[in-house]
């Protein structure tokens, strides 16, 4: 299933170079060829020449592995293995050469070997995961993932996205769940790395909300930005449900609509809590202490201060707001409620604009669509000109639909 996938190979040219250039800075000050010389030969010396010898041969081969070693290299690694059979760079590279002249079954069984002796070998961890990979056997394909990654940093830059990407396949969402468990050092940064792949984006929320379920919940601002990216990509449901997993909330508030309707909570989960917006002239925060939206706006300018994700159903609706203002309203309107579509070509209707003219407002509106859609409730300020600036406080907003 796995078989000539290009980006395993990719992976495992990056692990090898990036491990030959840590080594590089160790080597430089020893003389291996030195200390094979030496009687009583030192098979861990045989060991380390062959190492510098796979390196040399990865290099002129432009990052790729040759098509031979040369026989003094490999000379060199039975000689370390006669003498020093835990030598596992020396294993490692008898592996290697059974690799390369096509006998994948004993290369297998050596590499195997070498992975119990030392768990932290960026090249056999590599050489391993890619061949649990094109065996199908996911779970340890990732566990010799998990391996490089706690031992190299560099690595994280290449597997990190490769895992990412891995996730849009559905098969791949259990072993990830068995692996994330066991909370790895690297599971922020996959989680950041997963919020950017839009195909991985369901596959993702699903993993997550039985993460949730575990008690894992390390992850506030991975969550957030994991919502943001569900819903700016277009996966509504996925970032709907996975909110209602983590939010412990049922995804139907019951009358009200609106999350945190009074503002009496910090908004921790936005879109689908309410989103605030500061430019150079409209800022908007929660004041959750005071129980208040503040909203202040410099020459009567315009913008959105702050806007909600929700999901409403066909039917009449009764929008109320309570506000508070530095200024008299005196029928004109400071802010505006739009309801905007998110799919905009499932909607059939215009947006759906309220002027907000006075500071205790109710308006009735009806959404006119054939079946439930996801919407923008957007809050912007209304330019006005006469009013150097003014400050707002919305109270309360209150969404429900009508019975």
């Amino acid at each position: 299933m796995f078989k000539n996938i290009a980006f395993w190979g990719l992976a495992l040219t990056v692990a090898v170079v990036s491990t030959f250039m840590a080594l590089g800075s160790v080597y430089k000050v020893r003389n291996p060829e030195l200390a094979t010389g030496l009687w009583p030969t030192n098979g861990f010396a045989f060991a380390q020449q062959t190492n510098l010898d796979l390196k040399s041969a990865f290099t002129k081969n432009h990052g790729s592995f040759p098509d031979k070693f040369s026989d003094q290299t490999m000379v060199n690694a039975v000689e370390a293995f006669k003498k020093e059979p835990v030598a596992y760079r020396a294993i490692r590279m008898i592996a290697l050469n059974e690799f390369v002249n096509n006998d994948v079954d004993d290369a297998r069984a050596l590499m195997r070997l070498v992975g119990h002796i030392v768990k932290r070998d960026q090249v056999t961890n590599m050489w391993l995961a890619q061949d649990y990979g094109n065996l199908g056997d996911v779970q340890s394909l990732l566990l010799n993932y998990d391996r490089t990654l706690r031992s190299s940093a560099p690595a994280s830059a290449v597997l990190l996205p490769l895992m990412a990407q891995s996730l849009s396949k559905e098969e791949f969402i259990e072993p990830y769940f068995l692996l994330l468990l066991t909370d790895p050092p690297w599971a922020q940064a996959f989680w950041k790395a997963a919020t950017s792949q839009s195909a991985s984006i369901s596959n993702a929320a699903i993993l997550r909300a039985k993460l949730h379920e575990k008690n894992i919940d390390n992850l506030p601002y991975i969550d957030a930005a994991f919502l943001r990216q569900a819903v700016r990509t277009g996966n509504y449901d996925a970032a709907w449900q996975l909110y209602g997993k983590l939010a412990g909330r049922p995804l139907t508030r019951g009358k009200q609509i609106l999350n945190n309707s009074d503002f009496s909570e910090p908004s921790v989960l936005p879109p689908i809590e309410w989103e605030v917006f500061s430019t150079g002239s409209v800022g908007a925060a929660i004041a959750h202490e005071r129980k208040s939206l503040e909203i202040s706006v410099i020459q009567g300018d315009s913008g959105v201060a702050a806007r909600q994700f929700v999901k409403l159903a066909p039917g009449n609706y009764q929008l109320a707001v309570d506000v508070e203002s530095s200024v008299v309203f005196n029928e004109q309107p400071l802010l505006k409620f739009v309801f905007t579509c998110a799919k905009n070509q499932s909607c059939g209707e215009r947006n759906i604009s309220i002027m907000i003219d006075k500071k205790n407002l109710e308006k009735r509106f009806r959404i006119e669509t054939e079946e439930e859609n996801y919407f923008w409730v957007n809050i912007l300020t209304i330019p006005n000109d006469q009013i150097d600036g003014y400050d707002i406080d919305v109270r309360s907003i209150s969404l429900r639909k009508e019975v």
